[in-house]
């Protein structure tokens, strides 16, 4: 070794064990201390990332902000990273990890003056595990580098990592060094120790990176290791190794001029505390929610701006709601491994993010009501929003009110259908289901209708309201110990006696073995991250089908007892059935929706969770054996583990066996697992909040209750679907898009005025992904964000119709693209990342 490269820093935690308060505090005073080091140490430098924290002192310690401005110009301060703040690197979806990079950016840019381009090193020292999906992610934001310190010791295929340098390959040919650190901090005063150990790891490479400072709950510097490492200095440069404080640009281009990396990895760099895949769930829901109501809103709001509709985009309000969402996100929040009352203020701050957006989507759908015409004498208008580029065959779903409740008949009180007409006067398929209100009347409504939407429009429908003496009456019975429904295309038989699917047939193909959609109850332990297991495998119980005295109470119904499995809705779009089953004091209501028409299965869960201790999981055993088990990641797909241990992934997973698949699309669960047969989707996990394990010490007091994370209610959904591997591959990515951002339906009376807005942008290849459409940072275009989600070159179609232009795409497999259309000229050119 000739140079040894010391990155002093601060790990700062803005929430863990202590709630955003503490945090600005903690910011406060070790910003404090380190620019007093900058200004009295020569050579000395200090590193810092996460925009929020700048926020912070910006807010609370102006003069403390300005001191900070002038170390930065001076060369004292360095501004690493340049992200929002460290979020969790497993679950953010793709556009998120470009959010938290160009939100951060552009506050360094603006407040530090900086050239963003100088920035080349990624810092994520403490996320729990990083998807592949990163490595194209910061390349085409311009990192060319990455530190992190998990994994803690070994990759997934086995690989020692600490204090290695690792050619890290993502998708799209993409690439970065990663120096993997052992650790980020170091303890108090004993830094040289920790430097020293770091230094005799990388003795056989002429370049050397130790990470010090004392961290987690900030400290940063301390006058007593920088007094021991001026010592060590000397020391080291009799032994001719030059020792310096340094950034981790100069490590990283110092390195690239005389090392090579020491292995080459193309692999998610996994796993590690797998029990952040599931713990806290709401915040994943809640997180899943707003990273696509954000996406979605961004489109619907520059259409109404480029159609002339609004005046202006609001960005100040957007970038309101996209930091509730990135605060939300970072590594102690999002994995589920705080404190409770940290829980309750994300999950307040999500809410902020989810009202913002709302307002935001609301405004623009009625701006895009304009032009319609006048609805006939008792006729009700629906208007209905298509997000998407693609012409799409689908599902409605909207509630709606009679002008006034329908009266009684013979004394009983009466049931009113709707009769749905497209706008060319067709009569669609439709039914009439429960609705949110529990008045008894005949007066607030909810119809679900199939219907054809134009891309990135309004859709006009109209409804007839026809007037029954009483709500038809499902006819659906079980039949030899079966609730059996056949479409044709889907055959599906739910165990009258257990609640559980004993049998899925797509084309006449079996999928499932039986017991389909069981809840497992599996052990678990007290510790969030799941510190000491790999996975959760060991299953001590199950839910069973309630008895009907049980199901009645379960229920609150008035009766002493009540079917445990029976038909709830019943028409000529959909059969929904309801089972209920307990476990010990937890109790689980499940509906499955069956379309008369289609594949694709609905499981929605309702959760009454009162287990300590364990995980639960919905297991779906299928016919397939060593089968390949893949799932969705950040602007991504990656093949995961079938060891029966933990797994983790996004939007869906998928088991094939090479010909044949099943997918399973969900909507903010994210750990799973799999044994090349049975898929085992992670619920739930009651394990306490913020319990560390510790050397060996009982962890929870035993004098006292101590709070569980995840009692209560709780809800979930998932789609079931099969079918030929080429087609499960090609289509599930567009039904997760339609799941998560479904269109909006609004019944109410639209202007007459004005002329019926303009599709954005169409596509003709529903593989190729219209992720988001927002203004360009000068103002002159809007920036599109398009994926590629598979594996294969695609080509598509781009038309833009506002803008009277068109562009051909040929897209890469996994391919991230970003274009802008100017808009005055229509032109389309290529653009990058950021922007």
């Amino acid at each position: 070794m000739k140079r040894y490269h010391l990155i002093c820093n601060a790990h700062i935690d803005p929430v863990w064990q202590w709630t955003w308060e503490e945090g600005v505090g903690a910011a406060i005073s070790t910003f404090r201390v380190a620019a007093e080091f900058c200004e009295n140490y020569d050579g000395y430098v200090f590193n810092h990332n996460e925009a929020l924290l700048y926020e912070w002192i910006e807010e609370y310690e102006p003069e403390l902000f300005a001191k900070i401005q002038k170390l930065v110009k001076e060369g004292k301060w360095h501004i690493m990273g340049g992200w929002y703040l460290q979020p969790d690197c497993n679950i953010p979806s793709g556009e998120a990890f470009v959010r938290q990079i160009s939100v951060g950016m552009d506050y360094f840019a603006e407040k530090f003056n900086i050239n963003i381009n100088d920035i080349k090193t990624a810092i994520n020292m403490d996320p729990f595990g990083h998807t592949r999906g990163l490595v194209q992610i910061m390349q085409q934001a311009g990192y060319e580098n990455y530190i992190i310190t998990r994994p803690v010791t070994h990759s997934a295929s086995g690989e020692v990592l600490d204090n290695k340098v690792i050619e890290w390959q993502g998708f799209n040919d993409s690439k970065v060094f990663v120096f993997k650190s052992y650790r980020y901090n170091t303890p108090l005063g004993k830094a040289v120790e920790r430097l020293e150990e770091y230094k005799l790891n990388q003795n056989d490479r002429e370049v050397a990176c130790g990470l010090w400072g004392v961290g987690n709950h900030g400290g940063g510097p301390s006058r007593i290791d920088m007094e021991r490492i001026a010592q060590y200095q000397k020391e080291q440069k009799e032994l001719g190794i030059e020792v310096f404080h340094s950034t981790p640009e100069q490590f990283f281009a110092d390195f690239r001029q005389h090392c090579q990396p020491d292995l080459v990895l193309k692999e998610s760099l996994q796993h590690v505390m797998v029990g952040c895949y599931t713990s806290q769930v709401r915040i994943k829901q809640g997180n899943r929610k707003l990273e696509n109501e954000l996406c979605y809103t961004e489109k619907l709001m520059s259409g109404a701006v480029a159609n002339g509709l609004l005046p202006e985009y609001p960005k100040q309000d957007f970038l309101s709601a996209w930091k509730s969402l990135l605060f939300c996100q970072f590594h102690d929040i999002l994995p589920g491994s705080s404190v409770q009352q940290v829980e309750n203020d994300a999950l307040r701050t999500q809410s902020l993010g989810a009202e913002l957006t709302s307002r935001l989507k609301t405004k623009a759908f009625f701006k895009y009501a304009a032009g319609q015409k006048r609805p006939k004498e008792g006729e009700l208008p629906i208007l209905v929003y298509n997000p998407h580029p693609y012409k799409i065959e689908g599902v409605v779903e909207c509630e709606y009110m009679l002008a006034d409740s329908t009266p009684d008949i013979d004394g009983k009180p009466p049931y009113s259908i709707a009769r749905v007409l497209d706008e060319q006067g067709n009569v669609l398929v439709s039914q009439n289901e429960k609705e949110s209100s529990n008045l008894p009347m005949d007066w607030s409504k909810k119809v679900v209708f199939k219907a054809t939407l134009e891309p990135m429009t309004v859709s006009r429908f109209d409804i007839q309201n026809v007037v029954l003496k009483e709500k038809p009456k499902s006819e659906l019975k079980a039949q030899n110990g079966y609730f059996t429904l056949d479409n044709g295309s889907m055959r599906v038989a739910i165990n009258a006696n257990t609640g559980l699917i004993d049998s899925y047939q797509v084309n006449g193909r079996e999928y499932l073995r039986a017991g389909g959609a069981k809840i497992l109850a599996v052990v678990d332990n007290v510790d969030p991250w799941g510190m000491t297991v790999d996975g959760f495998t060991q299953v001590k119980g199950e839910f069973v089908l309630a008895s009907p005295a049980r199901t009645a109470r379960i229920s609150a119904v008035n009766a002493d007892e009540l079917a445990p499995i029976r038909v709830v809705e019943d028409g000529p779009v959909r059969t929904i059935l309801e089972a209920v089953f307990e476990y010990n004091e937890s109790a689980a209501c499940v509906r499955y929706t069956i379309p008369k028409e289609g594949t694709q299965i609905g499981i929605n869960i309702r959760l009454f969770m009162m287990e300590r201790d364990t995980m639960l999981k919905l297991s779906f055993p299928t016919v397939f054996e060593n089968a390949h088990y893949s799932g969705k990641t950040a602007y991504g797909r990656e093949k995961m583990r079938t060891d029966g241990n933990e797994a983790v992934a996004q939007s869906w997973v998928m088991l094939d066996d090479g010909k044949q698949a099943l997918t399973l699309i969900n909507t903010g669960t994210y750990g799973s697992s799999c044994d090349g047969s049975e898929i085992r989707m992670s619920l739930v996990r009651t394990a306490a909040y913020c319990a560390h394990p510790w050397k060996g010490r009982e962890i929870l007091q035993q004098d006292r209750l101590t709070p569980r994370i995840d009692l209560g209610e709780r809800l979930f959904d998932f789609y079931l679907d099969a079918g030929d591997l080429a087609d499960r591959s090609a289509n599930v990515d567009f039904e997760s898009a339609y799941i998560h951002q479904k269109p909006m339906a609004v019944c109410f009376f639209p202007p007459q005025e004005g002329e019926k807005p303009k599709s954005f942008c169409t596509l003709d290849n529903r593989s190729i992904e219209l992720v988001t459409i927002k203004p360009s940072k000068n103002g002159k275009g809007y920036i599109l964000r398009l994926f590629n989600n598979l594996d294969s070159v695609q080509k598509a179609s781009l038309e833009l119709p506002l803008l009277g232009s068109s562009y051909a795409l040929e897209m890469k497999p996994f391919e991230i693209l970003t274009l802008c259309a100017d808009k005055e000229t229509g032109k389309v050119t290529v653009a990058g990342l950021l922007d």
